[in-house]
């Protein structure tokens, strides 16, 4: 009876493995995930596309914010101020959809800027966060996430204007209000 079992098991595993595969090897390779923006409620993919047309690396570095402008096929606004300690600058974008400013101070951490006409969310982080809320800064709506009440906190600072979904994480709740309101 054990060996029963067992083999039972094993040919589970075997054909999960490859009706995995088939379906792989058949081309459904289309990804979308949904999220909201914070202002409009609508409902925007993060990803779509088919994905044996992404390139090997996703990553596109530029030497300066006009190169990745000119780049980027929408027009987005940067912080005029970031935190002074934060003067390390480097310019990147990720599968072409989503631009980055990554600014690093000497202990080498990092406040990343990011923006996308076509991403729900640019931020890339997903995770889970025990406070949520939104506050106006300037006349934007900016949902803000942390996993504190402290305004000296990290959070995550998303925001839409002008259809251009933007994001900041890295950053203390005040320092991203000050970035936001910078712009």
């Amino acid at each position: 009876m054990r060996k029963l079992l067992v083999a039972a098991i094993a040919l589970t595993v075997l054909l999960a493995i490859t009706g995995c595969n088939a379906s792989i090897n058949q081309g459904s390779t289309t990804a979308t995930q949904q999220d909201s923006t914070v202002n409009t409620g609508e409902t925007l993919p993060i990803l779509s596309g088919d994905l044996n047309d992404q390139e090997s690396n996703p990553i596109i570095d530029f030497e300066t914010l006009e190169e990745m402008q000119t780049y980027a096929e929408f027009t987005f606004e940067i912080p005029k101020e970031v935190p002074t300690e934060y003067s390390k600058l480097s310019y990147y974008s990720v599968w072409d959809y989503v631009f980055r400013v990554s600014y690093k101070n000497s202990d080498d951490e990092e406040i990343l800027f990011s923006m996308s006409d076509q991403y729900a969310d640019p931020s890339g982080d997903y995770n889970e966060y025990s406070n949520t809320k939104v506050e106006t800064v300037g006349d934007v709506p900016v949902k803000f996430s942390t996993n504190s009440d402290d305004n000296t906190a990290k959070c995550l600072a998303r925001w839409t204007v002008g259809g251009i979904r933007y994001s900041i994480t890295g950053a203390t709740v005040s320092q991203a209000t000050d970035m936001i309101k910078s712009m």
